[in-house]
């Protein structure tokens, strides 16, 4: 069960969450220098989406970037691993700078920190 603002999403919440929550991740999909990561954050919001992390990316290349992924990990107070979660885009030109959010499916109690990272393909 999740948290949303302190209480737990109901049922049809729930299924609106995992419908939209993505978790597989675009192997063909690599660092790249021209993908940077802006501001982002943990927040809990209400309603279905529940636990997400938001932020910012932008393309400081002069290319077309074909896709973009953003892989956050989230962890329990131990330290382990209680999660993968996604958000791409596509067709992320040169200079330009696309807001992410990520919804988690894992608990907000549950979720002591994460970490986040860009992959991308180049056009």
């Amino acid at each position: 069960m999740n948290e949303t603002a302190g209480d737990p999403r109901t049922a049809n919440e729930m299924v609106a969450a995992e419908a939209l929550a993505q978790q597989d991740a675009n192997e063909s999909a690599s660092p790249l220098s021209s993908l940077e990561l802006g501001n982002h954050q943990f927040v809990v919001k209400k309603g279905y989406k529940g636990p997400t992390v938001q932020g910012t990316a932008s393309n400081t290349g002069n290319g077309l970037l074909t896709f973009a992924e953003v892989r956050v990990r989230v962890y329990d107070d131990t330290g382990a691993q209680i999660g993968r979660y996604l958000d791409t885009t596509g067709d992320l030109t040169a200079g330009a700078t696309w807001r992410f959010e990520v919804i988690l499916l894992a608990s907000a109690k549950e979720i002591a920190k994460y970490d986040i990272a860009l992959v991308g393909i180049p056009d």
